[in-house]
Order: structure tokens, then sequence, then C-alpha cells
């Protein structure tokens, strides 16, 4: 019985579909310009400004410090999960040290995110910003996001 249940949800909920990418190999546009955020509070970038810059096709990292599984479910495409209870050491050995800006979001909105930019912040990260919305709030204003199979799954721009 427990077998079939985990087929059943695999196969409803679509778990196990896609294995999460290596974090050293999700540099997004990784020949292009960074972009120029302004942060709220020298920490917060918001969904209008990650949206420009990532239709803009600049260079940067998206960390999804949510568990695996909800990066699974749904989360911005480019985005790399680098889960909250991951180690500092562990999730910067494999982040760009270039100044490269990392962005980090979570579902609460921003607690785990905020958690996760101080660790890399301290040591040693300076350009990370935390997304103030959240995934939440940026699928509530219509911005997509796509499965582990990376197909879109929504498409509302605002």
């Amino acid at each position: 019985l427990g077998q079939r249940l985990h087929r059943l949800l695999d196969r409803d909920l679509g778990v196990g579909r896609h294995t999460p990418p290596a974090l050293d190999a999700y540099v997004i546009n990784p020949e292009a310009p960074a972009p120029e955020f302004t942060l709220k509070d020298g920490l917060y970038v918001s969904a209008a400004d990650l949206s420009r810059a990532l239709e803009a096709g600049k260079r940067m990292v998206l960390l999804d410090t949510r568990v695996t599984s909800m990066w699974e479910r749904a989360h911005i495409e480019g985005a790399v999960p680098g889960p909250y209870y991951a180690s500092r050491e562990e999730v910067m050995a494999k982040l760009p040290t270039d100044g490269t800006w990392i962005v980090a979001y979570c579902e609460c909105p921003r607690a785990a995110a905020e958690s996760v930019v101080r660790k890399l912040r301290e040591g040693g990260l300076t350009n990370t910003a935390v997304l103030w919305e959240g995934i939440q709030g940026w699928v509530s204003l219509g911005y997509p996001v796509v499965p582990g199979n990376a197909a879109r799954v929504a498409s509302a721009q605002p």
C-alpha cells in the first residue's frame, strides 16, 4: 500500500518528475550585465524590479529558500533550490563570488529568505537581496512560475 500511495502521489502531484539543478549551474544569463537594483532598507527588491531585470536578461542567481519539494511544485523560472536549513558553507560553495546578484525568496514571505541572505552576507557575498513579496506575492501580482519540469503554468503579466 505504501509504494502504491507514493506512485499515486508522484503521478498526481508531479513529485519526482524533475531533479533540481546544481546551484553552480544556475547563474541566469551568465554573460549578461548585472541588474542595478535599488534595495528597500538595503535588503529588499520588489517583484516589479526583479521581473524587469529578468525580462531584460540580466545576470543573477534566483535562490528558492523553501524546502526542495516546494521548488518542485512551483518556482520562479531559473530559480535553484537553496533551502533555508542548508548550511552557509553548503550553499556558498556553489554560488558565484564575482559580484553576481543573488536574489532569495521564500513563501513566508521573507523570514527564510532573510535568514539565508544574512548567512550569505556574513560569508562575504554583498550583492544579495530578498524578494519583498515572496513567491506568493509574486504569483498574486500575476508574474509567472514554472513547476519542476520547467513548463510554464502561469503567464499573466501585470
